[in-house]
């Protein structure tokens, strides 16, 4: 097994490669292998123990009935979701309820408080759980794959990649939640634009 390029793992079988690994964990469930997979890419052979997931998706819906019909038909003990980001997702990272504005251009920017986002997301995932047991859903595994919505400063932006991600560093520094509690608890001294910003220029000073 090795990690693959994309944030997920390939797992080699005889002499196949399979892409889309979740987890593979030991496993001694009702007579089931000694390490099973989960994948969200079915293999082209049958193989008892790399197991698909079901795809759950805000920005495509938490489908109960279909997510069901799935698991039903996944071994006990292994019927298994994956959260997965499958583009055009708003939830809960982008949600425009949790935007900022840039006092310089007045203009809207994703913030960094997730509020709203985290509300709409709970609400969608306490209405599919809910669903979900009212069909009798067993679910054993659940995981996550959501690797845009993350807060490092590769997701806000460089100033050296690209100029305009000063403004989204400007609305962050606006929000009267930064100067309340963050900038003295994690040593801002100056201003974003003209530190973390740039922190892709390994001659300058900054906090990330």
């Amino acid at each position: 097994m090795q990690a693959g390029s994309r944030n997920f793992l390939q797992f080699r079988l005889g002499g196949a490669l399979l892409q889309g690994i979740v987890l593979v964990v030991p496993s001694g469930v009702h007579g089931a292998p000694q390490r099973v997979a989960y994948s969200w890419v079915a293999p082209a052979e049958d193989h008892e123990n790399i197991i698909p997931v079901y795809h759950a998706s805000y920005s495509q819906g938490l489908n109960s009935e279909n997510a069901w019909e799935f698991l039903e038909k996944q071994p006990e003990g292994h019927r298994a979701i994956l959260f997965r980001e499958l583009g055009g997702e708003t939830i809960p990272h982008l949600h425009s309820g949790d935007q900022c504005l840039d006092p310089g251009t007045q203009t809207m920017h994703p913030g960094i408080w997730w509020t709203a986002g985290a509300d709409s997301a709970r609400a969608l995932v306490t209405g599919f759980v809910n669903e979900m047991d009212a069909l009798g859903a067993s679910v054993d595994v659940l995981a996550g794959w959501q690797p845009s919505q993350v807060l490092d400063n590769f997701a806000v932006g460089s100033c050296g990649a690209d100029t305009a991600s000063a403004q989204r560093w400007r609305a962050i520094q606006g929000d009267p939640r930064f100067e309340a509690n963050i900038r003295d608890s994690l040593g801002f001294e100056e201003d974003l634009e003209e530190t973390v910003c740039h922190w892709t220029d390994p001659t300058r000073n900054y906090l990330a």
